[in-house]
């Protein structure tokens, strides 16, 4: 199966697989089939356009490759990671306490897994 996804002003909306048959000619077969659009050829291998795109990723047209979505304003993309990373590390202790992203405070804050879900602050 060849995967193609489409782009909607820069970002993906949906992915969808077609035939091997249909992998050279993807965006013209689809829009061949009522699916109209910019369609950009994925792959689960990541051989093409760096990652497997999903639904919310954003599209670098002019480096040719699928990125994650920017989670939080404050987050700056990086290479290395290739992703996005936080101002300020999360902690090391990840194994014994857990930490969501607050973007008001800008910092990582500790929560405890509700046993409910009417403990569940993030509901």
């Amino acid at each position: 199966m060849a995967h193609f996804a489409k782009i909607e002003n820069g970002k993906v909306t949906r992915v969808v697989a077609v035939a091997d048959k249909h992998e050279d000619d993807g965006p013209a077969f689809l829009r061949s089939i009522g699916l109209e659009g910019i369609w950009v050829q994925t792959s689960y291998n990541n051989r093409i356009r760096t990652k497997f795109a999903s639904q919310g990723d954003v599209y670098n047209e002019g480096l040719d490759r699928f990125e994650p979505a920017q989670p939080y304003p404050s987050w700056t993309w990086s290479e290395d990671l290739y992703n996005y990373a936080p101002p300020v590390p999360k902690p090391s202790d990840t194994e014994t306490n857990y930490y969501r992203w607050d973007e008001t405070l800008l910092s990582w804050q500790s929560y405890e897994i509700p046993t409910t879900p009417e403990e569940d602050p993030v509901q």
